[in-house]
């Protein structure tokens, strides 16, 4: 499984990686971390990504742009966030879970 962390704290970018890794070291194949939405999208126009962990306060700017950018038929999404108020929305755009910070 080929992961891609979207997160701009790094220290809750490593806690994540080190869950997922406790979790399911076995069938994770790569971690990737993108701290921007731009990064992200450059992470995902590569391909190879099977599962986002996204966060939807990112230095500012929505995480929910990222999946209105890209084809998120491609791979799973997670959101990994704070803002609870905004699980629904997440399921209404199509994403596969919603984690609440902290986590």
């Amino acid at each position: 499984m080929r992961l891609l962390i979207v997160e701009d704290e790094p220290p809750v970018a490593r806690r994540l990686e080190r869950l997922l890794r406790a979790v399911a070291d076995a069938e994770i194949t790569s971690v990737t971390v993108c701290a921007t939405l731009d990064a992200a999208r450059t992470a995902l126009d590569r391909g190879g990504v099977d599962v986002v962990f996204l966060d939807l306060n990112l230095n500012g700017r929505d995480g929910f742009d990222l999946l209105r950018d890209v084809a998120a038929d491609a791979f799973h999404t997670v959101v990994v966030s704070a803002h609870t108020e905004r699980a629904l929305e997440a399921f209404e755009i199509g994403v596969l879970d919603f984690v609440g910070k902290p986590f």
